[in-house]
């Protein structure tokens, strides 16, 4: 079980054979689009609620949920307005190049296995490209569209970053000059709450 996170990266590393991680790589995919129609699920709740405007719905999806809030607001015309901060935004493009110690470890794991690291790779691009927000990036409105990222982030490179805030539109883009991880901290104290005023300041504006 990988958890609620589709891209769950401390059971990535208990993977110890390549069975299990195109296992991994498949149960990943399912659970991702799972999480997206429970999402629309959700959607179809919010529609019936009084108290909810169904025109002044937003979405925020963090790190390896926001591939999730991305293909969402990309397919369901219902979300008005969406955040989008530090995507992850093709995993077997992180699965290949990032730096995090948990990705390399389990990289170095799969090239051990004699010639699964292609077949890895293949397997990887077949689950994840259909639901990668690149492919949804197109659909987004940029107007209503709030893209935050890390300028040394350890999980996508800043090719991959440039591309997806491109094919977005160029919505408005806040850049933390931190890693991943570290640009959550302007989500706390420690970072002012920089990054909470930008998300409630544009939804007011924008919803």
């Amino acid at each position: 079980d990988i958890g609620h996170d589709p891209f769950d990266l401390d059971s990535l590393t208990a993977v110890d054979s390549e069975e299990k991680m195109i296992e991994w790589i498949h149960e990943s995919g399912k659970r991702f689009r799972r999480l997206v129609a429970g999402l629309c699920a959700v959607l179809d709740w919010a529609e019936k609620e009084e108290s909810i405007d169904p025109k002044r719905i937003g979405i925020v999806g963090f790190s390896t949920s926001a591939p999730v809030a991305t293909v969402l607001a990309g397919v369901d015309q219902r979300i008005a307005g969406s955040i989008n901060f530090a995507d992850v935004v093709l995993f077997h493009e992180v699965l290949a190049e990032a730096t995090e110690p948990r990705v390399k470890r389990a990289r170095e794991l799969i090239q051990k296995w004699p010639g699964s690291w292609k077949k890895t790779l293949t397997i990887a691009k077949a689950v994840y490209k259909p639901i990668s927000p690149m492919r949804f990036a197109g659909k987004l409105n940029p107007s209503k569209t709030l893209y935050f990222d890390a300028e040394f982030d350890e999980y996508i490179t800043r090719g991959t970053r440039e591309k997806f805030w491109r094919a977005s539109g160029k919505p408005e883009r806040v850049t933390c000059y931190s890693g991943h991880k570290d640009c959550f901290l302007t989500l706390t104290p420690l970072g002012f709450f920089s990054a909470d005023r930008k998300i409630i300041e544009f939804f007011r504006k924008k919803l």
